[in-house]
């Protein structure tokens, strides 16, 4: 009987440990595709900036309406990279809680083992400083540029509107540019349920 309590044991221990280095491995893969995601975003905004700049040196009649093609085109594409930012904290959140339970269970009471709990409860009063989270500061900066594309938006669809609208009252023009406001910053909340990555119940790997 000893025996075989011994070789259970062993079998749990080496599932166990299997189960750390594919929660290790998947992490360390959602690392990597996030930053060829934001590497997509980088580039995309890049090109859409330097084609509104360069509209905007010419004094061609539908300068107005390319820009503002341009600038929903912008707007478009940061609040994908907002929801990406998101999503990739969302995950590696709850790998990182993966990671934690398993070497709970694996190396128990050896401290020493446990590199990635170790790291997330010691952080050295001399170096606070640097503990900046990369995947927030890259949410942060597609908020700022999401707000910016729905700002600089607004100047060309302000000239579109009176060019069409002159002969209509000026409440009718704010009244567009406060809609079309509300769907820039918040209309994609509408498809919230369609954009999860899991639908069946619970969103946390771990009640």
């Amino acid at each position: 009987m000893g025996n075989i309590y011994n070789n259970l044991g062993k079998k749990c221990g080496d599932y166990m440990q299997k189960q750390y280095e594919l929660a290790i491995d998947a992490k360390n893969k959602l690392n990597e595709n996030f930053h060829k995601w934001m590497s997509f975003y980088y580039v995309a905004n890049s090109a859409i900036l330097l084609s509104v700049v360069g509209i905007a040196n010419q004094q061609a009649n539908m300068c107005c309406e390319v820009s503002f093609a341009l600038a929903v085109i912008g707007v478009v594409i940061s609040i994908f990279w907002k929801l990406s930012c998101k999503g990739h904290l969302y995950w590696s959140q709850n790998w990182i809680e993966v990671i934690f339970r398993l070497e709970e269970q694996l190396f128990k009471d050896n401290d020493q083992f446990k590199i990635y709990s170790i790291f997330s409860k010691k952080v050295h009063s001399e170096k606070r400083d640097f503990n900046v989270s990369t995947p927030k500061l890259t949410l942060y900066f597609s908020y700022i540029v999401h707000f910016s594309w729905v700002i600089y938006s607004i100047f060309p669809l302000w000239i579109i509107l009176r060019r069409y609208f002159n002969s209509y009252c000026l409440v009718l023009r704010c009244i567009i540019i406060f809609i079309y406001i509300v769907i820039a910053f918040w209309g994609h909340s509408l498809f919230r349920n369609n954009l999860k990555s899991r639908t069946d119940g619970s969103h946390t790997l771990f009640e």
